[in-house]
């Protein structure tokens, strides 16, 4: 079972104090603070990524985190159809997650998905490479 929780304007209140109460004196960066709020305020919608994990774990977990992930390739898919940017991003405090969305036992925050329009004139191109690079086929 999958658990989608959709927020915006709360997100980023979680992240930027998140981080602010979390980071020590000696390491904080208010630039960071506008970096994160930025980004939220970027995005048209944000969602938390969450998985339940089942109670009597017929599968393994890593079966569990694969499945959310594909379902999120699912979102990226249609947004990319539909011209709508989105990126997955997992910050350090996702390892908050758990109290700030009451999440019940079983659940886990595996990152947030950022979803909104962008400037289709700036569109970037790939730096990867090939995916004949990558593959290897044994006969």
């Amino acid at each position: 079972m999958l658990v989608f929780f959709i927020f915006t304007n709360i997100i980023e209140d979680f992240l930027s104090d998140t981080y602010t109460d979390i980071t020590p004196d000696d390491k904080f960066s208010p630039f960071k603070v506008k970096k994160i709020k930025d980004k939220c305020d970027a995005s048209d919608t944000i969602i938390a990524i969450c998985m339940q994990r089942d109670a009597k774990e017929r599968v393994p977990e890593w079966e569990e985190i694969a499945a959310t992930a594909m379902a999120v390739q699912n979102m990226w898919l249609t947004c990319a159809s539909n011209n709508v940017g989105c990126y997955w991003s997992s910050p350090v405090s996702i390892k908050y997650a758990d109290q700030f969305f009451e999440l019940e036992e079983g659940e886990r925050c595996l990152g947030f998905l950022y979803i909104g329009n962008y400037d289709k004139e700036d569109e970037l191109s790939s730096k990867r490479n090939p995916v004949e690079e990558k593959v290897k086929w044994f006969d």
